[in-house]
C-alpha cells in the first residue's frame, strides 16, 4: 500500500509491504549481503538505505513477521525489483541454515546423509539413512 504521511514537517510518500520475515538475524545478514548502509536496529525496528531508499522494518503488535515502510522512492518499479531480490535473497539464506541445521541434527542422532540432490527451483532434496 501506499500512504501519505507527514515526516519531519513535510509531507512524504511511504509505500508499506508485509513481508514473510520473521527471523531478525537472517533479515540483517539479508540486508548486509545487498550493500544496506546506515544500518541502525533498535529492539524489533530495523532501518537502512538501500540504492537511495530509506527502509524501516519493523513489527506490528501481535504480529510475527515483519512490515516495511519505504520512503525516498523514486521510481516504484525500481522500489519492487529491489523488494523481490530481498525475498529471494532472504529465501535462499533461511534455506540455507535450515540445510545446515539438518545436517547437524543427523549428525546428532546418528544418521547419515545417503544423496542430496538440487532442483531446477533450487530446492535440495536430502535422502537420509536411518
Amino acid at each position: 500500500g501506499r500512504d501519505l504521511r507527514k515526516v519531519n514537517d513535510v509531507f512524504t510518500s511511504i509505500y508499506t509491504y508485509t513481508t514473510n520475515y520473521t527471523d531478525k538475524g537472517m533479515l540483517l545478514n539479508t540486508l548486509t549481503e545487498h550493500g544496506a548502509e546506515e544500518l541502525v536496529e533498535n529492539g524489533d525496528e530495523i532501518s537502512c538505505k538501500l540504492f537511495g531508499m530509506e527502509m524501516i522494518y519493523y513489527k506490528k503488535d501481535g504480529s510475527n513477521g515483519y512490515t516495511l515502510d519505504v520512503t525516498q522512492v523514486t521510481d516504484k518499479c525500481e522500489c519492487e525489483d529491489l523488494i523481490n531480490d530481498l525475498n529471494d535473497e532472504y529465501g535462499l539464506n533461511i534455506q540455507e541454515m535450515t540445510y545446515n541445521k539438518i545436517k547437524e541434527r543427523l549428525e546428532q542422532e546418528n544418521m547419515r546423509l545417503e544423496s542430496e540432490t538440487v532442483m531446477e527451483d533450487n530446492s535440495i532434496v536430502l535422502t537420509i539413512d536411518i
